[in-house]
């Protein structure tokens, strides 16, 4: 299964599945990061324009191990807990 590989490759992961969005089932700091592009319009063309505008906003390093949620408009970061 693809999830499997990107965990054992700790491969940020970038998506169009909903299925990632749980963040119950994916809770941050548990994965390398997961971006999931939210498109309206799933034509190529739509997808890349989100996938451009959160690339040029953040480095994909700083997102490591966040669950972010992109659409046209935001982009939404849920981060790690911080250890007290």
């Amino acid at each position: 299964m693809v999830w499997q590989e990107v965990c054992a490759e700790k491969r940020f992961f970038i998506t169009l599945d909903l299925d990632f969005s749980d963040v119950r089932r994916f809770p941050p700091g548990t994965h390398p990061g997961i971006l999931l592009l939210r498109s309206r319009n799933r034509s190529r063309q739509a997808v890349l324009e989100i996938l451009t505008r959160v690339v040029n906003e953040q480095s994909l390093t700083a997102l490591k191990g966040c669950l972010v949620v992109a659409d046209e408009i935001q982009t939404r970061i849920r981060r790690p807990l911080q250890n007290p």
